[in-house]
């Protein structure tokens, strides 16, 4: 069973919906990248904040945009097999990186290489074999009792299930039959099993979130059917596949309504599996991930160990989760929260006591730390390896909460910083940016604001030193709406970025690009304001940010590709 025949037949049977065009580029107004322009890890960012949508505005019809085919990503893939099989071990280390389309993980534009087909084909078989040495387990009938046809073929149809996150159509469970009629003709009963899982494991239907809309004019907006806004949910929620009930659920008419999807949001929400899905946004988002791979001078940061560095990555991670899904969940909590969870080593890294509570969490009460903003791990991927940068922490402000993408360096300047004098502070050192007219423009927007992290060096220490001169953290945000104003210090840009409406729309719409996994459409716009109002009208409470995302017409709905 190879993957290059079955993706073949897939696409020859979706011709009519539209499925080379969306393999090769990515979905609503994104263009298509050439075959072999962007690597594994390309990156696509999305448009500004909607921050003046009205109401009245979004009075009509459903607005939603193209949907792109996305192939699972490692983490969903990884999240995915583990469900269906139990099993705990990691068989994506040898996959090739996801790209980021709209800031974050989805294989929706370069095509799918021969090494990827390999490697999906290779750990098809691995899983497989694996899964036939417990076999009885993953059973759900047995073929002693009910014969060994039947058992096969009611394994099919339930693991099938499972595997496409939809009911399998008769030919397709004919198909997966013949298969396993033909090699149980001459191996065991295991390994003719062994066989189908390796079929299913390397299926198109498997491999990828399969959106169709049959029959629908192009240009059309049609709502999603019931398996695949079940597979959205699941994959929003928790990075994984949708479980039986909501298979169910989705069958049954259940999703059909946003009533209907807030109820069944509701559940997956409250389930420990939402964890993957809050920390897998919020390590993407900020790019976390950067911090497990980033080099840091050694001579000037000798305690940034590899066991600090984890400690950083997890504490984002579990201070994410408290923000989003903690009794004191909100906004405010996210960006100001006095607290934490650190462990013994990264204690001693802030030079605080080690935490007393089993779950690691400490209170920071003397006003150096508090917030997203002040985590040792977002400090650290906004740094070179030896000095704090105002750029990039600017640049992070600017682009992550504030949705105002900056255009890359014109062709030809040098982006090295001058050397540093002795006795010199930041803001007199990196001035030349702001004063060289092909400079100017963009980093008058990143600088004033990085300088307001001025307190933190490249590894998240606190300091009350700029070199050998006293910190200055004041800063500023220039033309940007409500957010727009002067900062002294962390604590206060993080209260004023909480108050304002564009960082709330911002969330929002780096919500709605990770559901949707494309950049951010102009059909968004009316879905990203609903979602805005809901967080607004429940004093910031990030689950009804959630729910008004998923409850969103761009959640729900897809415009049917022409």
């Amino acid at each position: 069973m190879r993957l290059a025949t079955q993706l073949s037949l897939l696409c020859a049977a979706m011709a009519l919906s539209g499925c080379q065009a969306v393999i090769a580029g990515a979905g609503g107004d994104a263009p298509p990248l050439p075959t072999g322009s962007a690597g594994a890890n390309a990156t696509t960012t999305g448009g500004s904040s909607n921050v003046g949508v009205t109401a009245a505005d979004c009075d009509g019809g459903p607005q939603a945009a193209e949907a792109p085919l996305r192939r699972l990503s490692r983490e969903q893939y990884e999240n995915t097999v583990r469900a269906l099989l139990s099993r705990t071990d990691d068989v994506t280390q040898g996959f090739e990186l996801d790209e980021r389309i709209g800031g974050f993980e989805s294989n929706a534009v370069v095509p799918i290489s021969p090494t990827s087909v390999a490697r999906y084909r290779d750990a098809a078989e691995s899983l497989a074999a694996g899964a036939v040495t417990h076999l009885p387990d993953l059973l759900p009938c047995d073929p002693k009792t009910v014969g060994e046809a039947a058992c096969a073929k009611t394994f099919i149809e339930i693991f099938g299930r499972r595997a496409y996150r939809r009911q399998l159509e008769t030919a397709e469970v004919d198909q997966l039959l013949s298969l396993y009629s033909g090699r149980r003709a001459k191996s065991d009963f295991a390994g003719a099993i062994g066989l189908v899982l390796q079929a299913l494991l390397q299926s198109p239907h498997f491999l990828y979130r399969v959106e169709l809309a049959a029959g629908a004019q192009a240009g059309s907006v049609v709502p999603l059917r019931g398996a695949e806004l079940a597979t959205r949910l699941a994959y929003f929620f928790w990075q994984a596949g949708p479980d039986d009930a909501l298979l169910d659920a989705a069958g049954a008419g259940e999703l059909d309504s946003a009533a209907g999807v807030a109820k069944h949001a509701d559940r997956l929400f409250a389930d420990e599996r939402a964890r993957a899905g809050v920390r897998s946004f919020v390590r993407q988002w900020l790019g976390l991930d950067k911090l497990l791979t980033l080099d840091k001078n050694a001579q000037r940061f000798p305690d940034f160990t590899n066991e600090v560095r984890q400690s950083m990555f997890e504490e984002g991670l579990r201070f994410a989760e408290a923000s989003f899904r903690g009794k004191d969940r909100s906004l405010a909590t996210f960006l100001g929260g006095n607290f934490s969870y650190v462990d013994a080593p990264l204690a001693s890294f802030y030079g605080i006591a080690s935490p007393t509570e089993p779950s690691g969490r400490v209170e920071f009460g003397d006003g150096k730390r508090g917030g997203v903003l002040t985590l040792g791990g977002l400090l650290t991927v906004t740094s070179h390896p030896s000095e704090a940068s105002p750029i990039l922490r600017g640049k992070l402000i600017r682009e992550n909460f504030l949705c105002e993408p900056l255009q890359p360096p014109p062709p030809g300047v040098n982006v090295t910083p001058p050397v540093r004098a002795p006795n010199t502070s930041t803001k007199v050192w990196l001035d030349s940016h702001r004063s060289n007219p092909s400079c100017q423009g963009c980093h008058q927007l990143m600088d004033p604001i990085g300088f307001i992290f001025q307190h933190y060096d490249a590894v998240g220490h606190y300091t009350d030193l700029d070199g050998t001169l006293p910190v200055d953290a004041t800063g500023e945000i220039v033309t940007s709406g409500d957010a727009a104003g002067r900062y002294n210090g962390v604590a206060e840009l993080s209260q004023g970025l909480a108050r304002s409406g564009q960082v709330q729309a911002c969330l929002a719409e780096q919500l709605v690009r990770y559901a949707v996994g494309r950049p951010k459409a102009a059909q968004d716009q009316c879905s990203i304001h609903q979602a805005t109002t809901e967080l607004q009208s429940s004093a910031l409470d990030l689950r009804a940010l959630l729910f008004g995302i998923v409850k969103s017409d761009a959640f729900r709905f897809r415009k049917v590709a022409p």
